[in-house]
């Protein structure tokens, strides 16, 4: 229950059931994917300037955006 303005409000009453169309999930693949991949080129420049702890913190974004590019494709393939 939210009140807004004085007035109560239940915020069940206004949950939206969203669904993806086909293309959406691996549209969302596709996306997470490169920019994992971009967040690795990063890191490897970043490495080879010398500055390990942003190239650290560049590689492990990289890697959880190619791991939940991934997880998404599993979860799609899944549920056909």
């Amino acid at each position: 229950m939210t009140s807004i303005l004085g007035k109560t409000k239940n915020c069940a009453d206004n949950h939206t059931n969203f669904s993806f169309k086909e293309g959406d999930h691996m549209r969302h693949f596709y996306i997470r994917l490169v920019i994992g991949i971009i967040w690795l080129i990063a890191a490897a420049v970043t490495l080879m300037s010398g500055n390990l702890s942003a190239g650290a913190f560049s590689a492990v974004f990289g890697v959880m955006f190619i791991v939940s590019a991934f997880s998404i494709r599993k979860k799609n393939t899944n549920d056909r």
